[in-house]
């Protein structure tokens, strides 16, 4: 956590997430656009400010409707924060307020593994 975040506060991740969307291919624009929103996740909120506009304007370039872009980016990053290809600190919290749930219910209402 301490690497991604020093990533993120050089500038790291942010020049990641343009040159991935910037240097793709004109037919895999879009998978870019969503695959990068999802691994946007890692910068955190910095992802919401970054990926939509500059999918806007990437769509826009290659003539393609830039709302189009903006849709993209912003279901790849709302994608990203529930369902990420890597572990992140949203998944520690989340697993702890689980944990505190399931302790607070009863042995019949707990499902059996074995």
């Amino acid at each position: 956590m301490l690497g991604i975040g020093l990533a993120d506060k050089v500038g790291i991740l942010e020049t990641g997430i343009k040159s991935t969307i910037l240097k793709a291919p004109p037919a895999f624009v879009t998978y870019a656009v969503i695959f990068t929103g999802i691994l946007g996740n890692i910068a955190s909120d910095a992802a919401f400010v970054i990926v939509p506009p500059l999918a806007a304007m990437v769509f826009y370039n290659i003539g393609r409707h830039p709302l189009a872009g903006l849709a993209a980016g912003f279901a790849g990053i709302g994608a990203g924060f529930t369902a990420n290809f890597m572990v992140t600190g949203t998944d520690a919290l989340l697993s702890g307020i689980s944990t505190e749930v399931m302790k607070t219910l009863d042995e019949k209402h707990r499902c059996n593994a074995g």
